[in-house]
């Protein structure tokens, strides 16, 4: 009786764990190049916001197939709440935001809102957005500069 218990407490916990996950689908705007990677930072709080260490971190490498007129769609797959979100076109697959001797960036970059670059690095709160529904989209634009 026990086992059958714990067995039907792990399916409902597994159940509620897969039916609290949403989609958001993310249109990436201004892709100039196919060369490299699309690289995807998710953050959850400002606590670990633009750190080595975000909440959630995918690598989609561009090509023909995936890019349709300059234009990247990406899925992700996270629970409701409030996040940040960065992407990063890796022109040369190093895993890093190559910038000049002055710190700006010199591949494409986006954030999930629009951020105007003037110098520095947008806050948490600057960029967040919030999932609300099962599935949700959003659009940005690349930059470089």
């Amino acid at each position: 009786m026990d086992k059958i218990l714990l067995s039907c407490a792990i399916i409902f916990i597994w159940i509620c764990y897969v039916y609290s996950q949403d989609t958001l689908i993310c249109k990436i705007c201004g892709i100039s190049s196919l060369k490299g990677n699309m690289n995807i930072a998710v953050y959850k709080n400002d606590l670990n916001f633009l750190s080595q260490h975000p909440y959630y971190y995918q690598i989609i490498p561009l090509s023909k197939n995936n890019v349709i007129n300059h234009t990247l769609y990406a899925k992700l797959v996270l629970a409701k709440g409030e996040y940040a979100i960065a992407f990063h076109h890796d022109l040369n697959k190093d895993a890093k935001m190559n910038k000049n001797f002055l710190g700006i960036p010199l591949e494409p970059f986006a954030f999930s809102r629009s951020y105007n670059f003037i110098f520095g690095y947008p806050e948490f709160k600057d960029i967040s957005i919030i999932i609300q529904k099962p599935l949700d989209t959003l659009e940005v634009f690349m930059k470089n500069y």
